[in-house]
């Protein structure tokens, strides 16, 4: 670390830092020479690495940041913590596992209220353009649905699931494409789909960002689908030729769709809804943060996870005597 920061230059070729610091009074002990060389390593890094696209970080920035990620780890580690009978990582940063960084049920019940948004609004608008009037099987099919939807708070570990496409290349993935196209017009069949959860670390992952891409894609996807089912069924209905139970077993089906499908990367948009401002503020656009940092120095990849490159600069962040 000491040879890293003593090596760098500015444009005309000069040496930034001088080695002969390092002998200061004020430096008078190991822990001042570790704090001191820390602090210049984290400068240099965020000075060398310019940030992607049009975001760009100051040291100031990536200091706080980083320590709201370091405390919580080194909590995890100091402490044994666990929640809902899993014990937190010391060492990773999962994006799709880093919500209780917001608190235990702060993020679980935004995640909630994100998907019983979203499943009301569609519902509501299905009523709404199709003009159907409410009535006690509508009150009944809704709130079957949002009881359904407590699921979603009670999985506090959502793993990430994927529509595969690549299946369509082999002849059984064509039939499973074709059942799953058949129930989309046909309830009753059920709710299939293309692929299916993503154990942790099963994929050849480069980039941890994908799998709360294709976890969010996946949710999509499906909520196309069983907001289709809805409206074939309410068109139905509408016109009296199918019975109350269609609206019912329509709502049922809606509210796992919502409420599974997609709930890794509903739970990471949970978290940075939860960290906006205050003591545990992160950047929007963590994933693409985490993987600057990587490239910067700071932090390393392995595998699904981010990892702080040395320890001594995770400790060192996690004290909030030194940050901004």
């Amino acid at each position: 670390m000491a040879v890293t920061v003593h090596e760098q230059r500015d444009l005309d070729g000069a040496y930034l830092h001088s080695p002969r610091d390092l002998i200061r009074p004020e430096l008078g002990s190991d822990r001042a020479v570790r704090d001191h060389l820390l602090k210049l390593f984290l400068q240099d890094a965020t000075a060398r690495h310019r940030a992607p696209r049009s975001d760009t970080y100051t040291a100031d920035q990536v200091r706080a940041w980083l320590g709201v990620l370091a405390a919580y780890l080194n909590t995890n580690a100091a402490t044994g913590r666990t929640v809902a009978g899993r014990a937190l990582s010391g060492t990773d940063l999962t994006l799709h596992e880093l919500w209780p960084v917001a608190g235990s049920h702060r993020p679980r019940i935004a995640h909630l209220a994100l998907v019983a948004g979203v499943f009301l609004g569609g519902a509501v608008l299905g009523i709404w353009g199709l003009g159907i009037e409410l009535s006690g099987g509508a009150v009944l099919t809704m709130a079957v649905a949002l009881s359904a939807l407590g699921l979603t708070y009670v999985f506090a570990w959502p793993v990430p699931s994927r529509l595969d496409l690549g299946r369509l290349r082999t002849p059984q993935g064509r039939r499973t494409a074709a059942f799953w196209l058949a129930s989309t017009l046909m309830p009753s069949v059920g709710l299939p789909f293309l692929g299916g959860r993503v154990a942790e670390g099963t994929l050849s992952v480069v980039d941890p960002r994908v799998l709360v891409r294709v976890s969010l894609t996946s949710g999509l996807v499906v909520g196309l689908r069983a907001g289709l089912v809805f409206v074939l069924g309410a068109t139905e209905f509408a016109a009296g030729s199918a019975p109350i139970t269609v609206g019912i077993v329509v709502g049922i089906m809606l509210a796992p769709a919502a409420g599974s499908v997609g709930s890794a990367g509903m739970r990471y948009l949970s978290l940075l809804l939860c960290t906006r401002r205050g003591p545990r503020a992160l950047p929007w656009r963590l994933g693409r943060f985490l993987q600057w940092a990587t490239h910067a120095g700071l932090l390393r990849g392995a595998g699904i996870a981010h990892q702080f490159r040395h320890r001594e600069l995770q400790d060192w962040l996690a004290d909030p005597a030194n940050r901004p």
